[in-house]
């Protein structure tokens, strides 16, 4: 999953508050300084990226992102364009946005689309589920 947007978008927040509402009952870090945090949960590896530090794609390779690509992994990315041609392709991008102003105001908002045949079949059950 692609999570973008400009900084203090709420990218980051949200993906605390996935992690949390999957069961992650430890405190999660940011990953703006390791790049990756790791969580194991309900028998899925749940991976966190921030590339935004990412001078160079090719530095991706010294986090042994391969030993996570299987069928049971999440994988959270912020500023996955910094990493481009080194990620598997993400099943959704959510395009966080930030309002102007203060308060209720500042309200933030999310655009959702699907990039894979899996993304969107997932959209669509997202669809389903609030309509």
């Amino acid at each position: 999953m692609e999570l973008g947007g400009e900084l203090g978008a709420g990218k980051t927040s949200f993906a605390r508050a996935l992690l949390q509402a999957l069961g992650v009952s430890s405190p999660v870090r940011s990953p703006s300084f390791a790049l990756m945090e790791h969580y194991d949960v309900a028998g899925w590896q749940v991976l966190h990226l921030d590339l935004f530090r990412l001078t160079d794609p090719h530095e991706l390779e010294q986090l042994g992102l391969r030993d996570y690509d299987s069928g049971h992994s999440l994988w959270l990315i912020e500023w996955a364009d910094n990493g481009r041609g080194h990620l598997p392709p993400c099943d959704l991008r959510l395009t966080f946005s930030a309002g102007a102003g203060s308060g209720a105001a500042a309200a933030h908002s999310v655009a959702i689309a699907a990039r894979t045949p899996a993304g969107e079949s997932w959209l669509a059950l997202l669809v389903s589920d609030l309509g």
